[in-house]
């Protein structure tokens, strides 16, 4: 379920990978250890990548959008910065929301 469900995309790169072990330690939450001891093929799963992406998730052009399109639900947090649209910085995340906020009203 992990590798099939659950994905996401950060900016930030430390953020990729507090998440990549967070959903491991997860993982293991469930998995009883003699499971593990038993199946000697057993190999955590690679996320970098492939379920958490290090990228601009308003930047249509990442390999994050190159691999994924097509999503049920997108659960997100905003920037925890003020925007201002004319920083060249900021202008995908200020286009991204103008989007979403024609989709909306």
């Amino acid at each position: 379920m992990l590798t099939q469900s659950v994905f996401g995309v950060e900016i930030e790169e430390e953020a990729c990978l507090i998440t990549e072990f967070s959903l491991i330690l997860t993982l293991l939450n469930y998995i009883s250890p003699p499971a593990l001891h038993q199946n000697e093929a057993f190999k955590f799963p690679i996320l970098s990548e492939k379920n958490i992406y290090h990228a601009d998730f308003f930047d249509d052009e990442s390999h994050f959008w190159q691999e994924n399109s097509d999503f049920d639900w997108i659960i997100g947090n905003p920037p925890w910065k003020k925007l201002k649209p004319k920083e060249l910085a900021n202008r995908k995340a200020w286009n991204g929301f103008l989007k979403i906020r024609r989709n909306f009203l």
